[in-house]
């Protein structure tokens, strides 16, 4: 007997006539075993058929190749390095700041990324499984005791991925934050660029929630992830990711 846990699936809508407004009470998941004794529906399989050979012609194309495998990782990973570097650069090319002030640093949590990337193809269905939600970015302007609250957070985690910040933990303190290569300065602004989930204040960013000067950018961070393996494919660069201590236990 075998498991089927992934698999090409449609959806199948299952309603009922109702007196008032329809509303969803309750939501199950079953995981259910098959064989080869399991009937089959050779007529759903050939309505199913044509829609499947599409869908994975699209999920199998294969947008870059890595030279090792990238994986999630405290104080600091490959994958959260990559994925933070890239988002980074997309996102200052779709952000049109207001008097010039660029974004000076992503930071994400590891919590968002779901899945890893092996060595060698990577297709898309890698990046969906990376990056299932549908997640957007959002640029933060933020005074420098805010900043120093995100920089508080990356030390009580004990590392997430981040972009164009430095910085030592001992005991779950930030030792030396640096920003675009100059030391943190409460008396400064900064502008950075997260996710959706965490510029309303998931993860227990609550006070992030409060920021009202943001902008949402017009991109998903999934997209951002296969435009860049595209780009780097179209200048011939395979993807070659080393950790570079931006994020370290001392």
């Amino acid at each position: 007997m075998r498991l089927i846990h992934k698999a090409f699936f449609l959806p199948l809508l299952f309603c009922m006539a109702c007196a008032g407004p329809a509303h969803v009470s309750k939501v199950e998941t079953n995981t259910y075993p098959l064989n080869n004794s399991s009937p089959t529906d050779s007529a759903s399989n050939r309505i199913i058929k044509p829609y499947k050979l599409k869908h994975d012609a699209i999920m199998n194309e294969v947008l870059n190749v890595s030279e090792q495998p990238m994986e999630k990782g405290q104080p600091e990973g490959v994958l959260g390095d990559f994925v933070c570097d890239l988002s980074l650069i997309q996102a200052r090319a779709a952000y049109k700041p207001v008097n010039g002030k660029q974004i000076d640093f992503c930071f994400m949590n590891n919590g968002g990324l779901r899945s890893t990337f092996p060595k060698g193809d990577i297709i898309l269905g890698k990046v969906f499984e990376l990056m299932p939600f549908e997640n957007q970015f959002v640029v933060v302007n933020l005074d420098g005791p805010s900043t120093k609250k995100i920089i508080e957070f990356i030390a009580e985690k004990g590392g997430v991925p981040v972009s164009g910040i430095k910085m030592g933990i001992r005991d779950k303190q930030a030792i030396n934050p640096m920003i675009n290569n100059q030391p943190f300065d409460i008396n400064k602004n900064y502008t950075v660029v997260t996710s959706d989930y965490l510029a309303n204040g998931g993860d227990n960013l609550a006070f992030m929630s409060d920021i009202k000067d943001k902008v949402t950018l017009n991109l998903k961070i999934r997209d951002a992830i296969v435009n860049y393996l595209k780009d780097e494919k179209k200048k011939g660069s395979r993807l070659i990711v080393k950790k570079d201590g931006r994020i370290y236990n001392e």
